[in-house]
């Protein structure tokens, strides 16, 4: 996560990276029930410790653990060219088993650009 945050942070323009501690903050998820206007929960389908729990789990059998690396961007443009540097970034770590995009299925509100891998 450290490469694609420094690479996010020094190729691209416009885009702020959302890792505590490296890059921002993010607290959504459960507290963002509080808020009217975004809903956000925990998604359960990429929780590594419910994964041979729940039947629509998403985690591979072999992963330990999942992260969310959301990126804040000005506009799709810029969002793009930052999905692409994290995604090559991530190719180049030894142990990322997979890389995907779930959908937010409308809990966060009227965001137009939600993008997670």
């Amino acid at each position: 996560m450290e490469v694609a945050t420094e690479r996010v942070i020094n190729e691209t323009e416009f885009v702020g990276v959302f890792c505590y501690p490296l890059g921002g903050l993010t607290g959504a998820k459960v507290g963002g029930i509080n808020y009217k206007n975004v809903r956000a929960t925990v998604n359960h389908k990429y929780c590594p410790s419910l994964k041979s729990i729940v039947p629509d789990s998403k985690v591979p059998k072999e992963a330990r653990s999942a992260f969310e690396f959301p990126l804040v961007g000005l506009d799709s443009r810029n969002l793009k060219v930052a999905m692409f540097v994290a995604l090559e970034a991530f190719s180049t770590v030894p142990g990322v088993l997979e890389v995907t995009a779930p959908k937010s299925e409308g809990c966060w509100g009227t965001k137009k650009y939600i993008c997670m891998i």
